[in-house]
């Protein structure tokens, strides 16, 4: 504070020898004086309580000199301060003038505001939260301290940061004063944290400063972007009614349906137990038989490019009419649903025999010898067991002295046994 002190002649005479004194109160510590030095006389003063005395100095008939003295308040508030000048002249009685104030608490007001750049980032993005804090008041706020301990989901790096004043350790911002209606600003770049997709990440910030005891607070919210994956499997196989021991290949394709790639894929192929497996694999993928056959599919599957790959087996014999039934899934445990595939063949049944006879002599004389071949051929796809073939030549009117090779069980049946897809029994 300035106190200003106006002393004025107000007679006719010139003043000689003036005394001016101004004991300056408690409450108040003394800084310093400013007074018109041409006037003359000796001028002291003892800080830091300020007792200021100017003596021996004149003042012409009507004119006036101003005295200022600069103070600090230090009393506590509420106090009222009185402060009493006095000036005279030899023996005249002292003319004195008093001022008093009170003092006020201080006027300061702080605000903070957060927010962050991005309130929808993805993992690992780098991200900008900006601080600024405001003295709305008319007085200065001294050792303002901000408070920020970021949310659990990000890192920070130090010093990945910009302030406009003071020094940030990753929490606390601090070793900065706030002039009257004036703002600082705090930068802070952190990194989302692996795992954290659809999550909501809020950072709470507080201040406070010596004349503001109270805490302000704000936050700032984002919620971390959730990929849209979508999967969908499927699996054809090249035949739909294989023989046995027929090599089919089975087709698995993984689509992707969402808005962002899809990476790391693994299916599950659970084998029918009627065939063998030989292969699989193709496009990238990596396959492993481990009693499923496992596969992976290292890259990034971008949204509406399908990707496919193959597993060849052998059925098995003796699997003619089984329904060979394969399911594939996408191996997720995250999955509340399945999304699987399934492909379903019959093995071949449709026996194909073919019996032929013919006679080496279709004009034979009354006694000659004639030989009939009979002929029963096996064509598939799969193995004939007992078979037999029904002979009525020895029923035959004009025929005599029948002999067969090889002989017949009865008169009318040959037991030709068993007879592979393709082979042919005579």
């Amino acid at each position: 504070i300035v106190y200003g002190i106006i002393l004025s002649n107000v007679g006719g005479s010139n003043a000689t020898n003036v005394t001016l004194s101004d004991l300056l109160p408690s409450g108040v510590t003394y800084i310093s004086t400013v007074y018109d030095i041409t006037l003359g006389g000796t001028f002291t003063d003892t800080p830091p309580d300020g007792n200021i005395t100017w003596t021996n100095f004149d003042l012409a008939a009507g004119t006036s000199t101003i005295i200022q003295i600069t103070a600090t308040v230090n009393a506590v508030e509420n106090t009222t301060v009185n402060n009493e000048a006095c000036a005279n002249i030899g023996s005249e009685p002292d003319v004195c003038a008093d001022v008093n104030f009170t003092v006020r608490p201080p006027n300061v007001q702080l605000a903070i505001d957060k927010s962050v750049d991005d309130e929808n980032p993805r993992v690992d993005d780098l991200i900008n939260y900006t601080i600024v804090v405001t003295n709305n008041g008319i007085d200065i706020a001294h050792n303002v301290v901000v408070n920020d301990t970021l949310p659990a989901g990000v890192t920070y790096s130090h010093p990945d940061y910009s302030t406009s004043a003071g020094t940030f350790d990753g929490t606390t911002w601090d070793g900065f004063d706030l002039s009257p209606n004036s703002s600082e600003e705090l930068n802070i770049t952190v990194s989302i944290d692996p795992g954290e997709e659809g999550n909501l990440l809020t950072n709470l910030v507080e201040t406070t400063a010596d004349e503001n005891g109270t805490v302000v607070t704000d936050d700032a919210n984002l919620t971390v972007y959730e990929p849209v994956i979508i999967l969908s499997i499927q699996k054809v196989a090249d035949q739909i009614s294989p023989a046995e021991n027929a090599n089919i290949t089975y087709t698995i394709i993984v689509n992707n349906t969402g808005d962002d790639n899809a990476s790391n894929i693994s299916v599950i192929d659970t084998l029918p137990d009627d065939v063998i497996y030989v292969s699989a694999g193709g496009n990238g993928w990596i396959c492993s038989d481990n009693g499923t056959i496992d596969c992976t599919y290292p890259g990034q599957l971008a949204p509406g490019i399908p990707t496919s790959f193959d597993i060849n087996v052998t059925v098995n014999s003796g699997t003619a009419g089984t329904t060979l039934t394969n399911t594939v899934c996408i191996d997720d445990p995250a999955l509340s649903t399945p999304i699987c595939g399934e492909s379903n063949i019959v093995v071949n049944d449709d026996l194909d025999l073919a019996v032929t006879k013919v006679v080496d002599n279709t004009t034979p004389l009354e006694g000659e010898t004639i030989l009939y071949t009979i002929t029963v051929t096996n064509n598939g796809p799969i193995t004939a067991t007992n078979v037999e073939v029904t002979e009525d030549i020895n029923h035959i009117v004009g025929l005599i002295n029948v002999s067969t090779v090889p002989a017949l069980a009865d008169e009318d049946t040959w037991m030709v046994g068993d007879l592979n897809a393709g082979e042919t029994a005579t």
